[in-house]
């Protein structure tokens, strides 16, 4: 019972010595900081911080183990949530081309299923949504599909990704036995 209060105490005496550190590095930088100013700014002593953080290049590597531990626990909801941030920036960009582009909460939720690692953030995601959404989008515009003043809809049909303009993918939706010649990109 001890051994657990005394690592849940040292636990938070890291996460206090580290906050005051990423404090420090961000108002004067990295190099100007030194352990002295880290331990006033924690308000403990000197040996303390070096207790814990032997080396003043080990907080930035426990800043780096930290971030990707909560990216570990990204959870769908949250990789759902990125996704529809990153659909919304791609749908500002479009709009520079007179296109409305949306998407539906399936697609977003499929987008961030597919595009969750843990090991890289919200790169694949982002990477992915360039290839579903920016990719598909650029190709019926070139060939005639999309023209200025139309609509783009990127949804989730059997499995698949698609982007269409919207009065398709309402004609799709509507006819679900027309596989194949749907006139959408499928992703």
């Amino acid at each position: 019972m001890a051994e657990g209060r005394r690592a849940a105490q040292r636990e938070r005496m890291r996460a206090r010595l580290l906050d005051a550190a990423l404090r420090l590095f961000a108002e004067q930088g990295y190099e100007a900081t030194t352990i002295d100013q880290i331990a006033r700014e924690a308000d403990v002593a000197r040996q303390t911080v070096l207790n814990h953080y032997p080396h003043k290049r080990d907080f930035p590597i426990a800043w780096g183990a930290q971030r990707r531990e909560r990216l570990r626990r990204l959870g769908e909801r949250d990789m759902a949530e990125i996704a529809r941030r990153l659909l919304a920036q791609t749908a500002a960009r479009v709009r520079s081309l007179g296109i409305t582009f949306s998407f539906d909460d399936a697609a977003a939720a499929e987008l961030a299923r597919r595009g969750n690692d843990p090991a890289y953030g919200a790169r694949p995601l982002r990477r992915l949504i360039s290839a579903a959404g920016e990719d598909a989008l650029a190709s019926l515009l070139l060939d005639g599909t999309l023209a200025r003043g139309d609509t783009a809809l990127l949804t989730l049909e059997d499995g698949a990704l698609r982007v269409r303009r919207r009065e398709e993918a309402a004609a799709a939706a509507l006819s679900a036995n027309a596989e194949g010649a749907d006139g959408g990109t499928k992703v």
